[in-house]
């Protein structure tokens, strides 16, 4: 349990607002900050999905190609689904590389 908050921890810091994660340190149960620091970093993930997906819907009415970052963020979501029954670093790694490269893709138009 140990380590698995520790990790939690880890990824949290890359996904979750500082103001939140100082809240949920102050709880004192463990089982219940890890719920909670789960549940977090889930939202904080699929709320930067649906900003990229809302970006993609005003490109395509625009008449952008956007069929591989479309193709990609499907991907991506595909991948927060797994990692949120796992949430292990290698997923997140994987995610974040993912929203990188979307990112990237999305400046260049």
């Amino acid at each position: 349990m140990r380590e698995n908050l520790k990790t939690l921890n880890f990824i949290g810091k890359k996904v979750v607002l500082k103001s939140v994660l100082k809240k949920i340190k102050k709880i004192e149960d463990k089982h219940e900050r890890i719920d909670v620091l789960k549940h977090a970093i889930s939202s904080n993930l699929d709320l930067k999905l649906h900003r990229i997906e809302m970006e993609l819907k005003d490109l395509n009415k625009k008449e952008v190609d956007v069929f591989v970052i479309f193709a990609k963020a499907n991907l991506l979501k595909m991948k927060i689904r797994y990692f949120n029954t796992t949430f292990h670093k290698k997923d997140f790694g994987m995610i974040l590389k993912l929203f990188k490269e979307i990112e990237k893709e999305l400046n260049k138009i």
